[in-house]
């Protein structure tokens, strides 16, 4: 058996709060936990680690945002003023 991860170790390698690692447990993609008794889960790393690569490769990479110039921009014979300049 592999090594075995507590919630902590999850929040701490997703930046995510307790709630929503048990969230996560209901998504169907998420690996299932391993119950040690009553009140404690674990899972494997092997199998966390595999899930987080094939969320990363499913994730869309994040687009630059344009920065609109603050205030309102004219444009004359093709040059940019905004107000105030």
């Amino acid at each position: 058996m592999n090594e075995l991860l507590k919630v902590k170790d999850i929040q701490a390698r997703l930046g995510i709060g307790r709630s929503a690692v048990y969230a996560l447990i209901h998504e169907p993609s998420f690996p299932a936990p391993i119950s040690i008794n009553s009140r404690t889960l674990r899972w494997e790393v092997t199998e966390f680690e595999q899930w987080l690569l094939s969320r990363k490769s499913t994730l869309k990479p994040k687009t630059q945002k344009q920065i609109a110039p603050k205030g309102k921009v004219f444009v004359i014979d093709g040059v940019r003023f905004r107000k105030g300049d």
